[in-house]
């Protein structure tokens, strides 16, 4: 079902400052920024060398509005703080995928296309993985 690993997304309050941290201090590359208006958030995806989908990434995730704690991150954030909010893995069918996790009983969701591949996606209920949200990527 899984094709690659490819990314952990991690919740923080202040994008630009986790940026220099990453990048500075831990050496990856800042690949990309963007924003996920339908999510309220505005990402940096990260790499340790390669372009995104093919090494592994890190996603930083801020809320556009800290305060909005209907949407998850901000949620989030104000819950638990800073911290990992999934793992993401490319899948190469979502249709297929989607069926498969349902019949074997799980929950999963799947989202409006977002991010710089704007690619199909899913997610896998925490619920359903030992506590862990996986998000499910098609690859383009």
């Amino acid at each position: 079902m899984f094709t690659l690993f490819s990314h952990v997304g991690i919740a923080v309050h202040d994008l630009d400052q986790a940026v220099e941290l990453w990048t500075e201090t831990f050496g990856l590359t800042l690949v990309e920024t963007f924003e996920v208006e339908v999510e309220g958030v505005r990402s940096a995806m990260l790499s340790t060398g390669g372009p995104f989908g093919e090494a592994t990434c890190v996603e930083l995730i801020a809320p556009l509005a800290p305060d909005d704690t209907g949407k998850p991150i901000p949620r989030r954030l104000a819950d638990h703080g800073e911290g990992v909010f999934h793992l993401a893995f490319r899948i190469d069918d979502a249709t297929t995928t989607k069926e498969q996790l349902d019949s074997a009983g799980l929950r999963s969701i799947p989202l409006v296309p977002a991010g710089p591949a704007e690619e199909p996606r899913l997610i896998v209920h925490p619920c359903s993985a030992n506590g862990v949200l996986i998000e499910l990527l098609a690859t383009p």
